[in-house]
């Protein structure tokens, strides 16, 4: 079974498969719920491949695949295997057979169709709150800017989106300092002296990360990334990322105290690169913001890397 890191397993279950996803983002069960909406119980479930909770072998087909989405996992490989080995009917089964030669026009399966029609709107939100807004709405790129000339669109769970229409700028708030953050903190940071390049809002200079022999780090750490200092606690709306092509998954993480798991996640995102905007529903109290990379993008030289040209947070101080 491919669960979304390109490895082919087929002793793991669905649910072992999802949980596992979950684990290597660093995720709680209560964070990948605010994400998709579906209830901490029935995901708990699910894990344990156990989905009497859902109710329905269509509403465990939603759930499966919002919970794929929202952890970066192809979900069509688990839906085929829940059909095959759990589901009451496959999905496959409920499209109606019309014989060759015949339309049906306005019976069985014009019925159906008309159906189908009413649920595929729940169907897209689902998959959109999954994957382009997790948290706090991952949002799109605001538009060109000095430090991603021409981007104008960012690439978020894979997928483009235009730009928001022009809205009031929320005052930038400058950090005053910012860190190289490694599975321990600032002690094993990657590339420490190249961190303050990520603020200085120079096109030309960027933070890399170490180079890594897989995409998730070799399977020898979480995930490495950067940490802001805003000073002081402020209230953070919104934050601008760039970064350099390739698709890197991240989280955005804040807290009042510099430790990783002190600090709750406000925004994720798969398959990034460019200008990105984070566009928080309600301001947040916080005095750290740390950039977490957990999956990082190829390099020309058959490496693993990321690149940071600039991050940027805005909101108010008082």
């Amino acid at each position: 079974m491919d669960i979304g890191d390109g490895r082919q397993n087929q002793a793991v279950s669905i649910g072992e498969a999802l949980a596992e996803a979950r684990h290597r983002r660093g995720l709680t069960v209560a964070e990948v719920s605010h994400y998709t909406r579906v209830r901490e119980s029935i995901i708990r479930a699910i894990e344990r491949d156990d989905y009497l909770l859902s109710g329905s072998d269509t509403h465990a087909r939603g759930d499966i695949r919002a919970i794929a989405v929202a952890l970066g996992v192809n979900p069509d490989p688990l839906v085929a295997e829940f059909d095959e080995t759990y589901a009451s009917v496959p999905e496959d089964e409920l499209k109606p057979t019309i014989p060759f030669g015949r339309s049906d026009r306005d019976g069985v399966f014009g019925r159906l169709k008309r159906r189908r029609v009413r649920w595929l709107p729940v169907l897209a939100v689902l998959v959109l709150v999954a994957a382009g807004f997790a948290v706090y709405h991952f949002v799109v790129a605001p538009g060109p800017s000095p430090a991603a000339a021409g981007s104008g669109r960012a690439s978020a769970g894979g997928a483009s989106r235009p730009a928001p229409s022009a809205s009031p700028a929320a005052p930038a708030l400058p950090p005053v300092s910012v860190t190289a953050f490694g599975p321990d903190g600032p002690a094993d940071g990657d590339n420490p002296q190249l961190a303050r390049l990520a603020i200085d809002r120079n096109p030309a200079t960027a933070w890399l990360t170490d180079r890594y022999g897989t995409a998730l780090f070799g399977a020898t750490q979480a995930g490495t990334g950067l940490l802001l200092d805003l000073g002081k606690i402020v209230k953070i709306s919104t934050a601008e990322v760039t970064l350099g092509p390739g698709g890197a998954d991240f989280q955005m993480r804040v807290g009042n105290t510099p430790l990783r798991a002190a600090m709750r996640v406000v925004a994720i995102a798969t398959n990034a690169s460019g200008a990105l905007g984070v566009r928080l529903t309600a301001p947040v109290d916080a005095r750290y913001v740390l950039i977490w990379f957990t999956k990082l993008p190829p390099d020309s030289s058959g490496t693993f890397q990321a690149r940071v040209d600039n991050i940027s947070v805005q909101g108010s101080s008082s």
